[in-house]
Order: structure tokens, then C-alpha cells, then sequence
């Protein structure tokens, strides 16, 4: 009776360490999809949060140089037409008699203060603008530095899956991005990019991510003034300037 007790008791330890065995291996693996589950999440979010801090920045440099561009424009025609009235009389006092030389010096120096009051306050208005544009750099150079820090979170790896000419260093023109590559190949196809583009493989999201490029630029000017240029087909999917990573 002893033994047989022994035995059950030593049958019941050997199945509960099985049991307790399955329990921490599941544990585990919950363990490495929640993980997982997370880092997919943070670099969703951090990507989203690029994005819209893209689109924020670009909005509000665009219309912030649009406002300055039109205020200096203004400005700049109103002290034009001032001195143009202003030289008219100078030359009507020189061909008129001495009583119309008197009204019209009086016209002449009523124009030519209204023209000191108006250059008085062009130049205030251009101090204010001088200061607003002060003001946009901090918030680009602030933006910059956030965007910085997202891509230093989420960094990427480029690989040409043809051979390329492209430098690391110069500037390119990214026409379309996907997941899938066979997609990305029939654009190209489609709109007869085969011959002047390159197929490039990133990674977005954890995942493959092919992209479109076009162009090899030193400057970042050059490339501006070719994505200008681009034909309207390719204009409808935003491209926009990048250095490859």
C-alpha cells in the first residue's frame, strides 16, 4: 500500500510540472506579442505624428510667406506711386508761373509729407514683417528639430533594387510609394518612367515599403525647379524632394 502511494503521489508532481511548464511557455509567448503589438503601435503613432507635423509645417510656412510676399508687394506699390505723384509736381512747378508754381509747391509739399508719413510707416510695417519672419524661422528651426528627433526614433534603410547612380548625399524626387512593388512597376510602365526612375525598397511600419524616384541633385534648388516641371499625371500624387537614408 506504502508503494502505491508513493507512485500516485509521485504521478501527480510529474503532472503539475507539466502543467505549470505550458503555463510559463504561453506566458511567454503573450509576453513577445504584446511586444510586438506595441512597438507596431509607437512606430504607427510616431509615424502619424511625422506626418501631420509635416503637413502643420508646410501649411504654415506656405501661407506665412504668401502674407509677408503680399504685404512687401503692397507696400512697395504704394511708395512707387507716391514718388511718381511726387516728381509729376516737381515738373508742373518748373513749366507754370510763379502764383501756379505757389499752389502747386503747397500740393507738392502736402504730397511730399504724406509720402514721408507713408515711407514712415512702410517701414514700421517691414520692422513688424522683418520680426514675423524672425519668428516663422524659430518655428521652422523648432520644427525641424522635432521632425529630427521623430526620424531618429523611426529610422529607415533604402536598397535600390536595380543598380543606381544615385549619392547618398544628393537629393532625388519621390513620385509614389506602396507596399506592393509590382504596383510600383506597373506606375512606372504606365507612365513611361521605366527608363528615368528607380525602384527603391524602405521599410514603413515593419514592413517592406517600395517607393518611386526620380532625378540625382546636388542642390536642393535644382530638384525643386524638376518637381515643378512634372507633368500633371504625376503632380495628383503630391511628390515631394528627399536624401535617400
Amino acid at each position: 500500500v506504502g508503494f502505491i502511494s508513493i507512485l500516485i503521489v509521485s504521478a501527480m508532481m510529474f503532472y503539475h510540472q507539466d502543467g505549470l511548464n505550458e503555463s510559463l511557455t504561453n506566458d511567454k509567448v503573450n509576453k513577445q506579442e504584446l511586444v510586438s503589438q506595441i512597438k507596431t503601435e509607437l512606430n504607427t503613432e510616431y509615424n502619424a505624428r511625422f506626418d501631420n507635423l509635416t503637413k502643420q509645417s508646410t501649411e504654415i510656412i506656405n501661407q506665412q510667406f504668401a502674407d509677408i510676399k503680399n504685404s512687401i508687394r503692397d507696400v512697395k506699390k504704394q511708395t512707387e506711386q507716391q514718388i511718381l505723384q511726387s516728381n509729376e509736381l516737381e515738373q508742373k512747378i518748373l513749366q507754370n508761373n510763379w502764383q501756379e508754381q505757389q499752389a502747386l509747391q503747397n500740393d507738392w509739399l502736402t504730397q511730399h509729407q504724406l509720402l514721408q508719413k507713408n515711407m514712415t510707416q512702410s517701414q514700421t510695417e517691414q520692422k513688424n514683417l522683418t520680426q514675423k519672419v524672425t519668428d516663422l524661422y524659430s518655428s521652422i528651426k523648432s520644427m525641424a528639430s522635432q521632425i529630427n528627433s521623430l526620424q531618429k526614433v523611426l529610422p529607415q534603410s533604402s536598397t535600390f533594387i536595380e543598380s543606381s547612380s544615385i549619392s547618398p548625399s544628393h537629393y532625388t524626387i519621390q513620385l509614389i510609394g506602396a507596399y506592393n512593388k509590382e504596383s510600383i512597376r506597373y506606375f512606372a510602365k504606365q507612365h513611361k518612367l521605366s527608363d528615368t526612375s528607380q525602384l527603391v525598397k524602405t521599410e514603413r511600419l515593419n514592413k517592406a515599403w517600395y517607393i518611386l524616384v526620380q532625378g540625382n541633385y546636388k542642390r536642393f534648388s535644382d530638384a525643386q525647379k524638376d518637381l515643378r516641371q512634372l507633368p500633371e499625371a504625376l503632380q495628383k500624387n503630391k511628390p515631394w524632394i528627399k536624401k535617400l537614408p
